[in-house]
């Protein structure tokens, strides 16, 4: 196609192949789950004891189901690849959207997936000493503990790199049904994980952690005095205070559900498709942290819970081993090697998907970029045979591997932490784009429901929400500063940040000014939005 088009081809090439279900499991994976299991409860509760998760989640949830109409009505308006990119470049013009939108890349596409990489890589070494401490395998935990040294974890990221490469490029029926196992896995797991904590006792598994390998060192009965003797104190379950003071970490519980809108591009019947599932997630998102938080609680013993957390987060007196949630599963389920292999398999499976769609979402952002011209346009090129954008995909995976090796090998690492307040920071982009949209981009506008084009003395209602969730994320961006539990804040993390969006800025000049030289107007593109 000639250059001076607005746009470089006149279809995306992408198809629309998800429907409802599959929103709904975008939106699961990195909400819920068997990954989220896996260390969150020890954390949680190690900084925060005595706090209701249930309790915690209906209070900070105000904000996101705010969020969630804000991306249902800019998703059903834009469906697109690039989600919110596009919706921040097409309301504030795109100097704004691309560097806004270089801030979250960062944030999602980079520190976000290589922390959940770990994730998934302790979750597989945890697979492998489990079984070796419980039946007394030295040889499985020694593979486990190699696993867990720095070249090691580097080559196991590479693999998943590769793993994660090869499914996004295979893309439409393939990437279904790798979505759908990773959900059989993620149903039969947690009926799993929920059977054995319904029907465990604190005594019973107190008996149980004392009869093992794990327990020979640091029995059960141990822990409580261990934690009080290093400054933890006995507080109340369903303390209101500790449930109010742990909002800021209950607020990361919900992160994720708006998932499926950054593939706006290739659902079915968005209209329909995008409110629905966004509520469903909502839904699931909080049975399963409630539910399972209670049976977790009532299953172990909850003063015991609070000072296994406390000890292992805030001390460095705990000996025993991690105590991930596959592990307390697997000494309930012992000596029953069948269950072991399935609280194993699963937890690895979906663990799997997790880490997957912080790599498979952003590479429809560096698509949707490059079909704007603010990247070579080669970056939107889409496979004819597979449909999904190869080069894209193979250029996210080298920016991965790069920032992997930075996080391991340097001590600019420790930046990482500031994702957090990157992923909040770029909440303000759908949130200003929701205050603007309705006199910026009229037209658009009125295609929404009518219940979303009501005014409130003549003040549009999308606005109003979008002011609330700009206070908002407001409200949980400053939280999060003040939270070591979160992240850490450094001169220099700050730097970093404002030095993504000013990066963000200059590539986009430099796009500019290379097409101009070609006689080409990008600035035109951000004017309409891009077929599909």
């Amino acid at each position: 196609m000639a250059h001076s088009a607005t746009f470089i081809r006149t279809a995306s090439g992408l198809v629309r192949d998800y429907g409802t279900f599959d929103a709904f499991l975008l939106g699961t994976y990195p909400t819920w789950g068997l990954l989220w299991g896996v260390l969150q409860f020890p954390w949680f509760w190690g900084f925060f004891p005595g706090s209701s998760i249930p309790l915690a989640l209906i209070l900070i949830a105000p904000p996101f189901i705010l969020l969630g109409i804000v991306y249902w009505a800019l998703g059903v308006s834009m469906p697109r690849s690039g989600a919110d990119y596009m919706w921040v470049s097409r309301t504030f013009g795109p100097t704004l959207g691309f560097a806004w939108a270089m801030v979250w890349m960062v944030a999602y596409g980079i520190s976000t997936y290589i922390y959940s990489t770990f994730a998934f890589e302790s979750v597989i070494s945890t697979s492998l000493s489990v079984p070796g401490l419980l039946f007394g395998v030295p040889s499985l935990v020694g593979l486990a503990t190699f696993l867990q040294t720095t070249n090691a974890e580097f080559v196991v990221a590479l693999v998943i790199i590769a793993l994660y490469v090869i499914v996004t490029v295979l893309g439409g029926s393939v990437l279904k049904k790798v979505f759908y196992i990773g959900w059989i896995a993620e149903l039969i797991g947690i009926a799993v994980m929920w059977w054995l904590l319904a029907t465990t006792s604190p005594a019973a598994f107190a008996k149980l952690w004392n009869t093992t390998p794990v327990g020979a060192s640091l029995p059960y009965e141990k822990i409580l005095p261990l934690a009080q003797a290093n400054g933890y104190s006995i507080v109340p379950r369903n303390s209101w205070d500790a449930t109010v003071a742990s909002l800021p970490l209950a607020g990361l519980f919900w992160f994720g559900f708006y998932y499926m809108t950054m593939v706006g591009g290739e659902i079915k019947e968005v209209r329909r498709t995008i409110p629905l599932s966004i509520i469903l997630v909502f839904i699931a998102t909080f049975v399963w942290w409630a539910v399972s938080a209670e049976l977790y609680l009532n299953a172990f013993g909850t003063q015991w819970s609070y000072a296994l957390g406390y000890l292992w987060e805030r001390t460095s007196v705990y000996t025993g081993p991690t105590p991930t949630l596959n592990l307390l599963l697997s000494i309930i389920a012992y000596p029953n090697a069948i269950i072991m292999v399935i609280v194993a398999v699963t937890f690895t499976i979906t663990s799997f998907l997790m880490t997957f769609m912080n790599f498979f979402l952003p590479t429809r952002y560096l698509f949707a970029w490059a079909f704007d011209r603010a990247i070579p346009t080669r970056f939107a090129d889409v496979s004819e045979r597979f449909r999904s954008p190869v080069k894209a995909t193979l250029l996210l995976a080298a920016f991965t591997v790069f920032g992997v090796a930075i996080f391991l090998y340097t001590n600019f690492g420790t930046v990482f932490t500031m994702s957090v307040m990157m992923m909040t920071i770029a909440f303000f982009g759908p949130a200003l784009a929701a205050i603007a949209f309705p006199y910026r981009q009229k037209a658009l506008f009125e295609t929404l429901p009518s219940s979303l084009k009501a005014k409130i003395g003549g003040i549009p209602i999308l606005s109003i929400i979008g002011i609330l969730v700009t206070a908002g994320v407001a409200y949980l961006g400053y939280a999060f500063f003040l939270s070591p539990q979160v992240m850490t804040a450094s001169t220099f993390g700050f730097e970093f940040i404002i030095g993504t969006f000013i990066f963000g800025v200059l590539v986009y000049f430099a796009s500019r000014a290379y097409w101009k030289s070609k006689g080409v107007a990008i600035d035109l593109a951000f004017k309409a939005l891009p077929p599909e």
